[in-house]
């Protein structure tokens, strides 16, 4: 029985949009959290972080 094709089979290969080449397709969007204090980030931005990375 041959393996299952990969869901996402492009999600690593590189793609390009406009005139800029990416190596990958997984991309972090730009929000704002509000977990800055005084303009600095602080625990509990680094645990959002952390947590997203771990997923």
């Amino acid at each position: 029985m041959p393996a299952p094709a990969p869901s996402y089979p492009t999600l690593f290969s590189p793609i390009t949009l406009n005139r800029v080449t990416v190596k990958n397709r997984i991309v972090s969007t730009a929000h704002a959290t509000a977990y800055a204090v005084g303009g600095y980030p602080k625990e509990k931005y680094r645990r959002y972080w952390y947590a997203g990375a771990s997923v």
